[in-house]
C-alpha cells in the first residue's frame, strides 16, 4: 500500500512539476512578448521602426500583434517626418485590425502632416468612434477642426457640421470601412 500510495503521490508531483514549468514557461514568453512590444512603442524613432520590424519578421504573432506592431511603426515613421512610411503602415494595420482606434489616429497624424487635412480630420473621428475617451485623438480632432475652421471662409463654415465628430461618409476611410462611419 505505501508503495502504490507512494506511485500516486510521485505521479501528482510530476503532473504539478509539468504544470509549474508549463506556466513558467509561458509566463516567460509573454514577458519576453512584452519585452519586445515595450522597445516597439519606446526610444527613439530610428530604434523603435528597428525593433517594430524585428518583431514582425519574427513572426508568430496574432494579427492583433502585427497590427499594433505596424502602428508603433507607423507612430516612430510619424515622429521623423516620414508621413508615405506612415501611411503605409497605419493602412496596414487598419486592414489586419478594423477596430484599431490607435492606427487611426497615427493615421491622421500622417494625413494632416502631407495636407490631407479633411482625411485626417475622418480618421481622428474614426479613432473616437472606436474609443470615446481617447485623448490624443480628441485633441487632434479638436486642433485640427478649429485649425480648418479659421482656415475656411464664412460660407464653407456654413456648409459644414461642426458639432461633434462625425467621420466624413465621403471620406476614404469610410469607403473603405463603411461599417464603421
Amino acid at each position: 500500500m505505501c508503495i502504490s500510495g507512494y506511485a500516486i503521490r510521485s505521479h501528482h508531483f510530476f503532473a504539478v512539476a509539468v504544470t509549474i514549468a508549463t506556466f513558467t514557461f509561458a509566463v516567460g514568453m509573454a514577458s519576453a512578448r512584452g519585452a519586445d512590444f515595450s522597445k516597439c512603442g519606446k526610444g527613439e524613432p530610428d530604434a523603435r521602426i528597428a525593433n517594430c520590424t524585428a518583431l514582425i519578421m519574427r513572426g508568430g504573432l496574432t494579427h492583433k500583434e502585427v497590427a499594433a506592431a505596424l502602428d508603433g511603426r507607423c507612430w516612430a515613421y510619424n515622429s521623423k517626418g516620414d508621413y508615405t512610411a506612415a501611411l503605409a503602415d497605419c493602412n496596414r494595420s487598419i486592414e489586419m485590425r478594423r477596430d484599431y482606434q490607435y492606427a487611426y489616429n497615427n493615421l491622421g497624424v500622417a494625413l494632416e502632416s502631407l495636407g490631407r487635412l479633411d482625411e485626417a480630420l475622418s480618421n481622428y473621428a474614426l479613432a473616437i468612434s472606436l474609443k470615446p475617451n481617447f485623448k490624443s485623438a480628441n485633441e487632434n480632432y479638436t486642433r485640427l477642426q478649429t485649425k480648418m475652421n479659421d482656415s475656411r471662409t464664412p460660407k464653407e463654415e456654413d456648409n459644414r457640421n461642426n458639432n461633434h465628430p462625425e467621420p466624413s461618409h465621403h471620406s476614404p476611410a469610410c469607403q473603405k470601412y463603411p461599417d464603421l462611419c
